[in-house]
Parts: structure tokens; sequence; C-alpha cells
């Protein structure tokens, strides 16, 4: 009997949608998430504000709020995490590889 109703991954092939929901809770845990939901707050109340500006009712405000929040929230996770999954060009090895054409001479060289 398990009291915990918390499924945890046991491989990278075992994460679902579940997970899914566990990473957009971490999104509250860390600096950089905390920061972009602040942010996005941010981009709600300036869609607000452009909604203020047109003079719609007051339902366009919070539908305008609220899509200024996702919209932002949703272009900063996009941008975290591009961050994290790609490298910096200067990160690449610089060393040769046995696959470079060059290398076939220096191989077969004896030791001296």
């Amino acid at each position: 009997m398990t009291i915990c109703p918390v499924r945890f991954a046991r491989s990278a092939s075992d994460m679902t949608a579940a997970g899914m929901v566990g990473s957009a809770f971490h999104l509250l845990q860390t600096l950089p998430g905390m920061l972009s939901v602040i942010v996005a707050a941010d981009g709600g109340a300036i869609g607000a504000l452009v909604a203020l500006l047109i003079g719609g009712p007051p339902i366009s405000l919070v539908a305008a709020a609220a899509a200024g929040f996702v919209v932002v929230l949703t272009a900063m996770q996009s941008w975290g995490r591009r961050a994290v999954t790609t490298s910096a060009p200067s990160l690449e090895p610089r060393f040769p590889s046995a696959e470079t054409p060059g290398n076939e001479s220096r191989s077969n060289e004896q030791p001296r």
C-alpha cells in the first residue's frame, strides 16, 4: 500500500504526461522559473493595459491579461529550455578525431 501518489520515472522512456505536471510545479521552485512567472505577470499587465487603451469591456481586460501571461510564460519557458538543451559553439571539441581524413598517416606512424 503506497501512501504517496507521486509516480517516479524509472527510465527516460517512462516519462509521460505525469512527468510534465511535475515539470510545471518545478518551474515555480527554481529562480529562473520564478523570474519567468514574474516577467509573465508583467506581460499580462501590459496586455491588460493595451486592452484598456483600446476601450474594451472589463472581460476583455481579463482575457488580454490571461493571454499576455500565457504567451510570455510560454516564450520564456521555451527560451529557457533551448538554453539548456543546446550547447554553445565554444564548447565543441577542437581536437582531431579518428575519422578526420588527415589522421590516417599519423595513426600508422610508429612511436619514437
